[in-house]
């Protein structure tokens, strides 16, 4: 939560202006991504997206305490 829309536009503008030709990849959780941050972080150089899908079940996600469910997975791989 530390890293909203807000930070994230900050911290793509200091990357365009620091280091214009910049490249580099993130891993995210998927209940945390939005279109609208990948969009910024692509404009200063993101090239590839890893997250953590642990399962595709409910009750499996829930014994392991994902905050994450399977719509917010599946919301997060379609970009």
């Amino acid at each position: 939560n530390e890293r909203d829309d807000k930070w994230i536009i900050n911290f793509s503008e200091q990357v365009k202006k620091v280091c214009p030709n910049a490249l580099f990849r993130i891993s995210v959780r998927t209940d945390q991504i939005t279109h609208t941050k990948i969009e910024h972080l692509k404009e200063a150089g993101l090239f590839a997206v890893s997250c953590g899908i642990e399962n595709g079940s409910y009750t499996a996600l829930k014994r392991i305490a994902k905050s994450s469910n399977i719509e917010i997975n599946q919301k997060a791989l379609k970009g």
